[in-house]
């Protein structure tokens, strides 16, 4: 699949969500590992779920870009401990939204201070709807974070979306 994307388009950045090690069913690391080694040039995001500091040792030495997703935070110490264990500039942070709102301890959404020089703005219910970006909530976020980038997710239907949202 990855080869097939990259000669549709030379991308530098690969997002993986390793949606079974989000959701404590297993996890994929065989796969990314092997990823990591075929394509050396890509830039790899990734969200393994990761909820304790102790879990990071497992993406260690590859070169990964480590997103926390706010679904997995129950509080603001757990956040800042993961943020302490990681790179800074190896460190993403999802920002993740239902319908019904955000998913996570509020106290990291209610803080942008504690927010990393990488934001995403996952809106979950626009993943496939055909909805389009959740462009008010972008907005909202990036003027909040005041700081660094807001990457968009979910709703992305077509190339006027991403025109948009540059």
């Amino acid at each position: 699949m990855v080869q097939a994307l990259l000669e549709l388009y030379p991308f530098k950045t690969l997002y993986i969500a390793d949606l079974d090690a989000i959701s404590g069913h297993g996890d994929h690391q065989s796969v990314i590992f092997a990823l990591r080694t075929r394509y050396p040039q890509l830039e790899i995001w990734l969200d393994p779920g990761i909820k304790q500091p102790e879990q990071l040792a497992l993406w260690n030495g590859l070169e990964l870009n480590l997103i926390i997703g706010s679904e997995g935070l129950v509080s603001r110490r757990q956040y800042e401990l993961l943020v302490e264990a990681l790179e800074p500039r190896r460190t993403l942070l999802s920002l993740d939204f239902k319908r019904e709102g955000y998913i996570g301890a509020v106290e990291v959404l209610g803080n942008a201070a504690l927010w990393p020089q990488r934001l995403i703005a996952m809106t979950l219910q626009h993943v496939g709807s055909g909805q389009g970006p959740d462009l008010k909530l972008l907005q909202e976020l990036i003027l909040r974070a005041g700081h660094g980038r807001v990457y968009a997710a979910g709703g992305i239907r077509d190339r006027r979306d991403l025109e948009q949202l540059k």
